[in-house]
C-alpha cells in the first residue's frame, strides 16, 4: 500500500495538539524535532489516510503563517507497517479516525499535481508544438506508431483533468487556469496543423487522417472511457505521462486533422474532425466530473462542499445536454452520408 510522509512544522505550543490527534488516531508512526522554538513532526500514513488527516490537522490548528504541511511521496519504509485487525479499525473509528479515501490520493496534492499540468510554460508550449508536429507527420504517412508518438508527448490532459476536478471543486481560479490552457493548447495545435497544411499540402486522404473525419456513437465511449480512465489514473498518482497515453488518444489527433482540413480547403471534412474534437472534449470533462465525485473528491469546509455539489450538479447537466445534442449531430451526420441511416 502506497504511503504518505506527512510533513508539520510549527511553534512549539502548537505541538500538543497534533499529539492529542495522533493520539485519538492510532496506527501512526511520528518523530519530532526542534530548533529555535519550531517543532517539525513527521507522520507515515497511508495514502488513503492523508487528506482525512490533513483535514483534522487543519481542523486542529487554524493554520496561519506559523504552520507549513508537506506531503511526501514514499518510496519504501521499513519495517513494514502492520495491518490493523477489524477491533482495532473499529476502536480507532470510535476513537474518532478520519475516514479512508480509498483508491485516491489527497485532494491537495490532486489539485497540486494538476496545477504543474496547466502552467502555461516554456516547456508546456514546446511540448504541445512538438506533439502537434509529430501527430501531423504520422497522420499524413498513416502511421499508428508514429501518433502514438504524438499522444506520449501530448499535453492536452492537464487542461481537461483540471478542469473536471475545478468542476468537482467549484474552484474558480482553478477552472481560468484550466481554461487558458486549454485554449492556450488547442490554438497552438490548431494554428501549427494549419500552416503545416498550407506550406506543405500535405495527402489528407489517408486512413489515419479520414478516419477522424467520420464520427460514430461509438467515439462517444471512447472518449468517456478515456476521461474516466485519466481521472482514475491521476487519482491514484499514475505518472502523467502514462495518463497522457490515455487521454490524448481522445484529443490530439482530431484537433491536428481539423488544423489539416482547414489548410487544405476541405472545410466540409474539417466539420467532421472538429464535431469529434468538441465530443471527446466534452466527454473526458463529463467522464472526469463523474469519477472525481465517485471517488468522494470534495472541498474541505462544509460551506465550499454544498456549493460544490449546486455546481457540479448543474454542470454535469451542462455537459450531459451539449453530449445529447452533439449526439443527435453525429446520427444526423451518418444519415446523410451515402449508404446512411
Amino acid at each position: 500500500m502506497a504511503e504518505r510522509l506527512i510533513e508539520l512544522f510549527i511553534p512549539a505550543d502548537s505541538e500538543q495538539r497534533i499529539r492529542e490527534l495522533v493520539d485519538e488516531m492510532g496506527g501512526i508512526r511520528l518523530a519530532r524535532s526542534e530548533d529555535d522554538g519550531t517543532v517539525a513532526m513527521r507522520l507515515l500514513v497511508d495514502s488513503d489516510e492523508s487528506e482525512a488527516l490533513i483535514d483534522r490537522i487543519q481542523g486542529r490548528l487554524k493554520l496561519a503563517k506559523a504552520h507549513r504541511i508537506v506531503v511526501l511521496p514514499v518510496q519504501a519504509s521499513l519495517p513494514a507497517r502492520p495491518e490493523p485487525t477489524p477491533e482495532e479499525e473499529e476502536e480507532s473509528e470510535a476513537n474518532g479516525k478520519a475516514r479512508k479515501t480509498i483508491g485516491r490520493v489527497s485532494r491537495d496534492e490532486l489539485r497540486r499535481t494538476l496545477l504543474e499540468m496547466v502552467a502555461v510554460t516554456r516547456n508546456f508550449v514546446l511540448m504541445t508544438i512538438l506533439a502537434t508536429i509529430v501527430a501531423a507527420v504520422g497522420l499524413e504517412r498513416s502511421s499508428p506508431a508514429i501518433v502514438i508518438g504524438a499522444m506520449v508527448i501530448a499535453p492536452l490532459l492537464g487542461p481537461n483533468m483540471t478542469l473536471a476536478l475545478a468542476t468537482t471543486l467549484s474552484d474558480r481560479s482553478l477552472a481560468f487556469k484550466a481554461l487558458r490552457a486549454n485554449i492556450v493548447g488547442l490554438a497552438i495545435a490548431i494554428g501549427l496543423s494549419v500552416a503545416f497544411a498550407i506550406a506543405g499540402q500535405p495527402d489528407v486522404s489517408t486512413p489515419e487522417i479520414l478516419s477522424r473525419t467520420q464520427v460514430e456513437l461509438g467515439d462517444i465511449a471512447l472518449a468517456l472511457a478515456s476521461g474516466v480512465a485519466g481521472a482514475m489514473a491521476l487519482s491514484s498518482g499514475v505518472a502523467g505521462s502514462l495518463v497522457g497515453v490515455m487521454v490524448a488518444v481522445a484529443l490530439l489527433p482530431p484537433t491536428v486533422v481539423f488544423g489539416l482540413m482547414i489548410g487544405t480547403g476541405n472545410f466540409e471534412l474539417s466539420m467532421g474532425a472538429a464535431l469529434l474534437l468538441a465530443t471527446n472534449v466534452v466527454c473526458v470533462n463529463l467522464a472526469g466530473v463523474a469519477t472525481f465525485v465517485s471517488q468522494g473528491v470534495a472541498p474541505q469546509s462544509w460551506v465550499d462542499a454544498e456549493r460544490s455539489k449546486s455546481a457540479t450538479k448543474w454542470a454535469m447537466i451542462v455537459w450531459t445536454v451539449i453530449l445529447l445534442v452533439l449526439a443527435g449531430l453525429i446520427v444526423l451526420a451518418q444519415s446523410l452520408q451515402p449508404g446512411g441511416l
